[in-house]
């Protein structure tokens, strides 16, 4: 069972002098554009639509952001987040000048894939990321964001934040495919400290199973559950996930904390045979499917998407 680490988020816009949202204040649409090309002159007077930025003044002073094939189109942005750790040049007491000085202690990470889309029939701005291994990418992305338009007067002292999508407004909205609906057991309130960019995460954990029929809707799904559908519940330490469903069981179980994504899990569909009785039905293929098309502005003939 796959999570293709897609995580989900509404951009809102916060007034810092008051302390309160603004929605008002900013046209989004103005906003996504100003991001672009803020970003181009960050990058350099030659750059058009590519080119390359590197972010320092992040969570730590020993990480770093690089943003590559930057593009733009109409009201989206989208480009390829590396990011990378430095780690162990302090132990050898010299201040690095350049990135050539530490280079042989660096570590790279995957590479985060991001979107930036503006939806004009609800006027929000979205955005989404591939999030595979590192905790609190979105912090650092949001801060390299505001830090472009510290210098603006145009934004006074606005700042943008990402308030996360639930997985239901997430596969409603972007991995909808024919009559696919949703169904969501159960939902718990998880606190626990992950090593990472941040101290801990306060979250919702859904599971979430689609049913892909035409004529039975979640009502009626959960009105049956009860007779074929058990959950076991969940293990924090190892953050896995455990049910049943007619006899046949499904783990969720993520070996590693740093790969924990709490807000979305991309489980099963479930399909009824002929007696009424449900199956899995997987859907990895699916799932890469419609990452790949939602990111295929950033892949640009470049054979660099790989689950």
């Amino acid at each position: 069972m796959a999570n293709i680490g897609l995580t989900f988020y509404e951009i809102e816009i916060d007034d810092v002098k008051n302390n309160s949202r603004n929605y008002s204040a900013v046209d989004y649409l103005d906003l996504i554009s100003d991001i672009f090309h803020e970003t181009k002159k960050s990058m350099g007077p030659d750059t058009n639509d590519e080119g390359k930025i590197i972010y320092e003044n992040i969570v730590t002073p020993n990480k770093r952001l690089e943003l590559s094939y930057f593009k733009h189109k109409f009201s989206t942005i989208s480009g390829i987040v590396n990011y990378y750790s430095i780690d162990n040049y302090q132990e050898n007491h010299f201040e690095p000048k350049n990135l050539e000085d530490i280079s042989p202690y660096i570590q790279y990470f995957k590479p985060y894939y991001f979107l930036l889309e503006y939806d004009k029939h609800k006027d929000k701005i979205y955005l989404i990321l591939e999030k595979k291994g590192i905790i609190g990418i979105k912090t650092i992305f949001i801060n390299f964001l505001n830090d472009l338009f510290k210098k603006n007067q145009k934004y006074g002292d606005i700042k943008l934040k990402a308030k996360p999508m639930t997985p239901s407004k997430l596969l409603n909205k972007y991995i909808s495919e024919g009559n696919i609906v949703s169904v969501i057991y159960y939902n718990n309130d998880i606190k626990k400290q992950i090593f990472g960019d941040i101290d801990e995460i306060s979250c919702d954990i859904k599971t979430e199973i689609r049913i892909k029929e035409k004529n039975f809707s979640p009502q009626q799904f959960l009105e049956k559950s009860k007779q074929f559908f058990k959950p076991y519940g969940e293990n924090y330490d190892d953050i896995s996930f455990k049910t049943e469903l007619y006899g046949k069981i499904r783990n969720i179980y993520i070996k590693s904390p740093e790969k924990f994504s709490p807000y979305i899990e991309i489980t099963d569909n479930i399909r009824f045979d002929y007696k009424g009785n449900p199956t899995f039905e997987s859907i990895d293929n699916e799932a890469i499917k419609v990452a790949k098309a939602h990111y295929g502005i950033i892949l640009d003939n470049k054979s660099i998407f790989n689950f």
